[in-house]
Formats: structure tokens, C-alpha cells, sequence
């Protein structure tokens, strides 16, 4: 089976393999880059027994997103009847039905980017004005986890959501194709590392986790970089953003207790960084004048 199914207009929902690895103890951990609408973004992070790092919209210039969202927009492959309840069970198979409603999606999204050119025009952030856009985004993450089989029960089922269905049907057949790498105690799950690279062991797990944080292996400026790559490692590292440093794990050596944050049987390079929580409880009075003086300025503005 394949591990992508068609959408939109160019993109696909597909499930692909980064990393995949089995421990001494026969554990086993997987991490898939995934793409799909983003509209189902917010039920993917209901599942919390996996983690995941995903591009912001946020951070994604507006021309660019503009572009993608006029190229290459997320158009629905399922439309169904309006019924009672969550469950949308009945698909609509009439063809001029089916015509109508992706002309009606697709002048949605031509007025939201007319609007959203008139507020960029008048210099808003993109942090607003790619907000309007969001309906017809697609987004890439990557995920990791130890347990999959609540997703699957979840999500591959007549009850889901039909994108998030198929978006899980490629995410099962990616790890069920997939052969793991054996990884000795001290050895490290690395996604996003590959063969040809000559790396130091300290500084594997560094570099995986920069490149999952920008869900990538090049740089920004589109090329493999490793001194850039430990540079963000370490803006990471100094600012608390954690969430990318459960990628890069450990074979875990406990047999009673093998349970570790999200994993069974490993241990992620995130329990390594001490004082993560900060020793102190948290106080406004602790912050930086400069936060300070923003959340000020911010609490008055909405007065």
C-alpha cells in the first residue's frame, strides 16, 4: 500500500520514514516527517504519547505563504452532508454537488487573500495576516513516538475525520514497511542524520535536534550546515524551547522502570538539559525589565 494518498492541487498527505530504531531491550522507536491539511493539525496534538515539531505559520514569510496558499492550496477530497453529531458519515458523490463546493472553498480562500493583502499593505505581521490563510495551509511536522497503536485504533476508523483517516493509514503503513536500525545502550535515535556525515557522538543528538526544530537537514538559507546547525542547538537550549529535544533519544537500561517522558524504552537527550523547569517558581517580578515592560504596554493596549 502506498504511504501517500492524493489532495489539493499538488500536495499529498504522506507519511515518510526519518528514523527508525529497536534497542537492546527490543524497543522500538520511529519518527516520520508528515504532511497534511493543516485544518487537522490541532487533532493530531490531542495524541500526546507522540511528539512533534511543526513549522509555524508564524515564522513563514507572507509572500511565501501567499504563494503556496494561490499554488498549491489544501482543497478537500471529502465532502459530506451535514447530519447530527461529530461523525460526518454520508460522502457526497454528486459531481456538479462536489463542483459547487470546491468552487465555493476555493472563492473562500480568494477573498481571505484579498484580505490578507490589504492588511500586509498596511505592514501587520504576518503572524496576523497568515492567520486568515490557515483553512487552505498545508503543514509538515515531525513526529516521534514509542506507542502508536491508540492513534491507529483512533483515527483509522469510519469515526474519524476522513483526512486524519487517511493521514493515519500512511502513517501505519510507513512504520509497518519500515525496517529499525539496531541502536546499542549509548547509542543515539538520531533522525534527520545521515550516513556520509562525520559527527562526533556528543554532538549527534545536537545536530538532530536543530534539524527537527526547523523540520529540515538543510538551513534556511538551503544548505547543509553543521557549525549552524550546533548554533541553533544552542539558541534552543539557552531559550527552553524543549519540544524538539524529545526527538533524539537513548535505549533506555532500566528493565523495571523503562518508562521515560512520552517513551517506552527510551530516553529522550531532553531529560538531559538540568534546571528545564527552572529551579524557582515562577514570579513576574523575575522576568526581564524588557517583558515587563511589554506585557505593560500590552495589558494597556487592551484596556
Amino acid at each position: 500500500m502506498s504511504n501517500s494518498f492524493p489532495y489539493g492541487e499538488k500536495s499529498q498527505i504522506k507519511a515518510i520514514t526519518l528514523a527508525d530504531s529497536i534497542s537492546p531491550n527490543n524497543h522500538r522507536i520511529s519518527t516520520f516527517e508528515l504532511t497534511f491539511p493543516r485544518s487537522i493539525l490541532a487533532e493530531y496534538n490531542t495524541h500526546r504519547i507522540v511528539v512533534r515539531s511543526a513549522a509555524s505559520s508564524r515564522a513563514i514569510p507572507f509572500s511565501k505563504m501567499l504563494q503556496r496558499i494561490k499554488e498549491d492550496p489544501f482543497v478537500p477530497n471529502f465532502w459530506t452532508k451535514n447530519q447530527k453529531g461529530m461523525d460526518a458519515s454520508e460522502i457526497i458523490t454528486n459531481q456538479d454537488e462536489i463542483v459547487q463546493a470546491r468552487q465555493d472553498w476555493l472563492a473562500a480562500r480568494d477573498s481571505a487573500i484579498e484580505h490578507a493583502e490589504k492588511m500586509s499593505k498596511r505592514s501587520l505581521h504576518k503572524q496576523v495576516v497568515n492567520r486568515l490563510l490557515e483553512p487552505w495551509m498545508w503543514v509538515t511536522i515531525i513526529t516521534t513516538g514509542t506507542e502508536w497503536d491508540n492513534l491507529f485504533y483512533l483515527r483509522v476508523s469510519k469515526k474519524a475525520e476522513p483526512h486524519f483517516l487517511m493521514l493515519a493509514l500512511a502513517l501505519y503503513n510507513a512504520r509497518k514497511d519500515s525496517i529499525p536500525k539496531k541502536v546499542d545502550f549509548g547509542g543515539w535515535h538520531a533522525p534527520l542524520i545521515f550516513p556520509d556525515e562525520v559527527i562526533s557522538e556528543n554532538d549527534l543528538p545536537k545536530i538532530s535536534i536543530a534539524r527537527c526544530a526547523r523540520t529540515s537537514y538543510l538551513t534556511h538559507l538551503g544548505v547543509r550546515d553543521l557549525q549552524e546547525d550546533l548554533n541553533l542547538f544552542g539558541r534552543l537550549e539557552r531559550d527552553f524551547h524543549m519540544a524538539p529535544f524529545e526527538h533524539a533519544a537513548t535505549p533506555s537500561s532500566s528493565f523495571n522502570n523503562p518508562k521515560s517522558k512520552q517513551y517506552l524504552g527510551w530516553v529522550p537527550y531532553r531529560s538531559n538539559v538540568l534546571n528545564e523547569n527552572h529551579t524557582d517558581p515562577f514570579s513576574l517580578e523575575n522576568l526581564s525589565i524588557e517583558d515587563r515592560e511589554w506585557i505593560k504596554y500590552l495589558q494597556a493596549v487592551q484596556s
